[in-house]
């Protein structure tokens, strides 16, 4: 509480604390994208300029080769952590810009195979997806499956089961990871 002097409220100064280092990260993170699209803008230069004058696709070894360049470019100025971001960013960013771009590109299509650029387009038919939730016994049929894959999910060892009225014996054997299990980054970029 203040006394009227020139004392500064703890909260006050925290929040200023605060305010200042957003205003660092917001500066840090612009200069990290102009300097990201200097790079890059570099590379476009230096490795595709044949590409100004005739366009192509790349092969799958010509994007490895291409991506072994673009990391070397990146890890001269940021380390790892901090490139991966930046690419994931810029992967971002170009997603944004082809689904801006997509109903302009399949008005464009012309045929069946359309060739740009030593690819082959074509347009394909997504499939339909159905919800089944209104269907009372399809919604009890599948809090069953739930109910069953998490008991073969918690099984560590097969277990045996007897039925009770004609004393066959079933053996239920744990569900088999098929997938996953490892670790990925997960990266989340700031709102608006």
């Amino acid at each position: 509480m203040s006394d009227g002097g020139d004392s500064i409220e703890p909260e006050d100064m925290a929040r200023a604390e605060q305010e200042r280092l957003d205003d660092e990260q917001r500066q840090w993170l612009e200069e990290s994208r102009v300097h990201a699209l200097d790079i890059t803008k570099t590379l476009l230069s230096a490795n595709f300029a044949a590409q100004l004058t005739k366009p192509q696709t790349h092969t799958p070894s010509e994007r490895e080769e291409i991506a072994l360049q673009v990391n070397i470019a990146m890890l001269e100025t940021f380390d790892a952590l901090q490139s991966y971001v930046l690419l994931r960013d810029l992967k971002e960013t170009i997603d944004v810009a082809m689904g801006k771009l997509k109903d302009r590109a399949m008005a464009k299509m012309e045929g069946r195979d359309t060739p740009v650029f030593r690819a082959t387009v074509n347009t394909q038919k997504l499939p339909r997806q159905f919800d089944y939730t209104e269907d009372a016994e399809w919604v009890s049929l599948d809090g069953k499956k739930k109910a069953r894959e998490a008991l073969l999910k918690s099984l560590k060892e097969p277990m045996t089961t007897v039925n009770e009225k004609t004393g066959e014996t079933t053996v239920v054997k744990p569900a088999k990871v098929k997938s996953g299990g490892g670790e990925t980054l997960n990266i989340s970029f700031p709102k608006g």
